[in-house]
């Protein structure tokens, strides 16, 4: 899947109908959004309705197994119904601790389906792994240091400066940056309209234009935080095979 063109064109689609785009807001593991994805095309083609609503409320009781509660969740999310969303929504909010991710996911596509049964066109949702908020999606960004040393006080002075530089020019969030030795991590969340390559080539341009201290290679994705294992593994990558840049994306949604 080529996700520059997937983004722009849900770049796009945002500036003609802002309102018509829903963003997940919650850290759900992708593994578990596809496996919702899959569950919910399963169930769709065999679906009684009348049936599946009649049990409704065997999502709060205690003889139903996590896994038979999992399923029903799927089917209800697939039915039009207000009554059946409720239900959804009281067992996102008060249901097992288990399911809780599973029952967002049902309450999303739920409230989608009612949406779009009231709308002339159908609402776009776009979940990704560390989720976002309103118009923005939250990225795991990994600078290195070019010269593989630890970030002097200086150099770490520049690259925070430069960050409230680059959030405030694009309307991006900051939400988290540490200095880990030899690189650093941010949580940044971006708008869907910026690019996000651009905002993070000029960072590094910006902060080399200062000392000249930032490896021009970076990490960034949406799926998930990465842990020192995973970044040091790229890094490893990165040095044998020279390459310019580790860019991941991903997202997913109905």
């Amino acid at each position: 899947m080529d996700y520059g063109v997937m983004f722009e064109q849900i770049r796009k689609l945002i500036e003609e109908d802002p309102e018509n785009v829903t963003i997940l807001e919650e850290v759900i593991d992708v593994d578990l959004q596809m496996d919702y994805f899959k569950k919910s095309l399963e169930v769709k083609k065999k679906l009684n309705s009348g049936r599946v609503i009649m049990h409704k409320d065997d999502l709060f009781a205690s003889d139903i197994s996590i896994d038979e509660k999992r399923m029903l969740l799927s089917k209800l999310a697939s039915i039009n119904d207000v009554d059946v969303f409720r239900a959804i929504e009281k067992y996102m909010k008060d249901g097992d601790k288990e399911l809780h991710d599973w029952a967002i996911l049902a309450y999303q596509e739920s409230r989608m389906l009612i949406q779009s049964s009231l709308m002339e066109k159908a609402p776009i949702f776009i979940s990704t792994g560390l989720g976002g908020k309103k118009d923005k999606l939250r990225y795991c960004v990994v600078l290195f240091n070019k010269n593989r040393k630890v970030f002097s006080e200086l150099e770490q002075n520049i690259i925070k400066g430069e960050v409230d530089y680059i959030i405030g020019k694009t309307n991006s969030v900051c939400e988290e940056l540490k200095f880990e030795g030899i690189y650093c991590t941010l949580m940044l969340m971006i708008p869907l309209k910026v690019s996000v390559k651009d905002c993070l080539l000029d960072l590094v341009k910006n902060c080399n234009e200062l000392g000249g201290f930032v490896d021009s290679s970076f990490l960034v994705t949406n799926v998930k935080h990465l842990s020192d294992g995973e970044i040091m593994e790229a890094l490893s990558n990165n040095d044998s095979e020279s390459v310019n840049e580790y860019d991941k994306d991903d997202a997913i949604g109905f």
